[in-house]
C-alpha cells in the first residue's frame, strides 16, 4: 500500500512540475529563433536587421547576461531600459535613484541613472554602457539608444536593412 502512496504522491508532484518545465523550454526556443529570425546576417563585420512591419528595427539583446528584445531608437541619445527588465537583468534599483526626469512620447517619466556592466547585440558587446531606467510601468521595452549604438561600431541603412559594423 505504501509503494502505491508513495507512486501517487510522485506522479502528482511530476505533475505539478512538467507544465513549467515545459514553459520555461518553449520560452528558450522562441527567443532562440527571434535571434535568427531578427538578425537576417552576423558575421565578424557586422550584422544587418530586418525591418519589422512596423518599420522598426528589433533586435536580440544581452543586458547584462539577460536575454530580450531592444528597439533600435536613433532617436534617443541613451539607451532606456523598462524597470521590470532592468530587475531581470540583476541591475538593483530602489525608488531612491530615480531623481531625474525624461520627456517620451507618452509624456514626463522619472529615471535612474545606471551603467551596465555588458551590453550585447549579437556578436558586439560594450562594457560599462551608460543607460537610463524607466519607471515601473512606462515603457514595454528597451530602446536601445545613439550612445551605445556609436559605442558598438558604425550605423547605416541599405535596401531596408539597418546594419552594424563593430568598431574596429
Amino acid at each position: 500500500m505504501r509503494f502505491y502512496l508513495f507512486i501517487a504522491l510522485f506522479l502528482v508532484a511530476l505533475a505539478a512540475v512538467i507544465p513549467d518545465l515545459l514553459q520555461r523550454t518553449l520560452s528558450v526556443l522562441q527567443a532562440q529563433n527571434q535571434d535568427q529570425t531578427a538578425i537576417s546576417k552576423s558575421n565578424a563585420y557586422g550584422i544587418r536587421l530586418k525591418e519589422n512591419s512596423q518599420n522598426q528595427y528589433v533586435v536580440p539583446v544581452r543586458i547584462n547576461s539577460y536575454r530580450t528584445q531592444a528597439l533600435i531608437d536613433t532617436g534617443a541619445n541613451t539607451t532606456a531600459i523598462p524597470a521590470t527588465i532592468a530587475r531581470k537583468a540583476g541591475i538593483r534599483l530602489s525608488h531612491h535613484m530615480f531623481t531625474s526626469q525624461a520627456t517620451t512620447a507618452g509624456g514626463q517619466v522619472k529615471t535612474a541613472q545606471v551603467r551596465l556592466r555588458k551590453l550585447e547585440v549579437g556578436h558586439l558587446s560594450i562594457q560599462g554602457a551608460d543607460a537610463i531606467v524607466i519607471e515601473e510601468g512606462k515603457l514595454k521595452t528597451v530602446l536601445l539608444g545613439m550612445t551605445a549604438l556609436k559605442r558598438l561600431g558604425k550605423l547605416t541603412i541599405e535596401d531596408g536593412e539597418l546594419i552594424l559594423k563593430g568598431n574596429d
